[in-house]
């Protein structure tokens, strides 16, 4: 609740320990997310933050924290304006280094902001867009990343709506990329043809950690 949320930020404003918080279900809001918000720019200890299913449709709750390392922000809404402050924070942020924006399904075609955003970050090296509603479209958004990241590791967006033609271009992609260490692509858009241009990619590239699940 907001009476809970104001408690809380009051004893984050005070606490110098605390290293993991964790407010999942909680329908905290954006009123809750910008008290957060304030607190996260003075606080130095907090380093992973998990607000998943919070109502949330503001971003910014991490914009200024300089400690943050990981941010759990799933089930939450992504629509245009919240996927684009995610984008900026990500662009100039250069902490974090774990994203999670699970289930996130209002997210869709605005995916895109946030892979050009990864095309400048320097810092993540696990993101987690597991069911966004991402299609082959996002799929060569992705690719056209992978080309160009040097941090990223860990990419996971199984479960979406992305068919052979965007796999495709995801695989190939590969070939440009020597970081990526684990990228999951299992979804059920996907055909038995698909599966197998992606398993025969990732043997080619050394890709062995490639999923398909």
């Amino acid at each position: 609740t907001h009476k809970g949320m104001k408690a809380m930020s009051e004893a984050l404003g005070v606490n110098n320990t605390l290293s993991k918080l964790s407010i999942i279900y909680n329908n905290i809001g954006d009123e809750g997310a910008k008290m957060m918000s304030e607190v996260l720019k003075k606080n130095k200890t907090l380093m992973k933050l998990c607000m998943r299913i919070c109502g949330i449709e503001n971003a910014r709750s991490a914009q200024d924290n300089k400690t943050l390392v990981i941010l759990d922000i799933g089930y939450n809404a992504m629509e245009y304006e919240n996927t684009k402050t995610m984008s900026e924070i990500l662009k100039v942020k250069n902490t974090l280094k774990e994203l999670s924006i699970n289930l996130t399904r209002s997210i869709g075609k605005n995916a895109k902001l946030i892979f050009e955003a990864l095309k400048i970050n320097a810092s993540l090296t696990n993101l987690s867009m597991v069911d966004t509603n991402l299609t082959d479209e996002e799929a060569k958004a992705v690719a056209e990343t992978i080309k160009v990241n040097k941090t990223l590791t860990h990419l996971d967006v199984r479960c979406n709506k992305i068919r052979d033609e965007g796999v495709r271009a995801i695989v190939e992609a590969l070939k440009s990329n020597e970081m990526l260490k684990e990228l999951n692509l299992s979804s059920d858009w996907l055909s038995d043809k698909g599966k197998k241009v992606v398993e025969k990619v990732a043997k080619k590239s050394g890709k062995n950690n490639l999923r398909i699940c």
